[in-house]
């Protein structure tokens, strides 16, 4: 585990969001559609986010042990 699985952890957070909102309130809440693909693109763009900041200290590490 490394110092940013917060990320992740926000992540599943806004896309299980994403599900909540849409089944519970898109019919209620005007521009709903919105706000659910707001939250689907949040979710998707942290847990990128995970991933690149994951594989860059990854490979940071592996060029300072060569």
């Amino acid at each position: 585990m490394n110092q940013h699985f917060s990320m992740l952890i926000v992540s599943y957070f806004l896309l299980a969001f994403s599900i909540v909102f849409d089944v519970v309130f898109e019919d209620v809440v005007p521009f709903g559609t919105y706000i659910e693909d707001g939250l689907k693109f949040m979710g998707i763009a942290f847990w990128s986010a995970y991933f690149f900041k994951t594989v860059l200290l990854e490979l940071n590490g592996s060029i300072k042990e060569e």
